[in-house]
């Protein structure tokens, strides 16, 4: 017969031959038809090296937006480098001063007026 090996971690070996043994009893398998199971302990790193590949990846994702804020303060990326705290760059409109307009000219409404009288009579 050939051999077919499977490799997994568990907690406890008793605890799981003990769940191993329930579960042929389920099933009706005779213990003669039971697997072999082999045991290989490994050790598990302690301490801190246990964290460093998550502190290499965090490393990572920090690189990354470091760079990509670099990139958005020189002017590179999407939109052309435009930063929401650079007011300065923004251009002015041109106001005609000696403008011309009465209500008149800018009231479609008949309820406008009504409106506008609520208005004063509120201030």
């Amino acid at each position: 017969p050939s051999v077919i090996s499977h490799w997994f971690s568990v907690s406890s070996a008793t605890e799981f031959e003990q769940r191993l043994q329930e579960a042929y009893s389920l099933k009706d398998i005779p213990p003669s038809q039971w697997h072999t199971v082999k045991y290989h302990e490994q050790a598990e790193p302690e301490g801190i090296l246990r964290f460093i590949p998550t502190l290499g990846y965090m490393a990572i994702l920090l690189l990354a937006v470091e760079m990509y804020m670099r990139q958005r303060r020189m002017g590179g990326g999407p939109g052309g480098g435009s930063n929401p705290f650079q007011m300065t760059q923004m251009k002015g409109a041109v106001v005609e001063k000696n403008l011309k307009i009465g209500f008149k000219d800018v009231a479609g409404m008949g309820e406008a007026k009504q409106e506008i009288m609520e208005f004063v009579s509120f201030l």
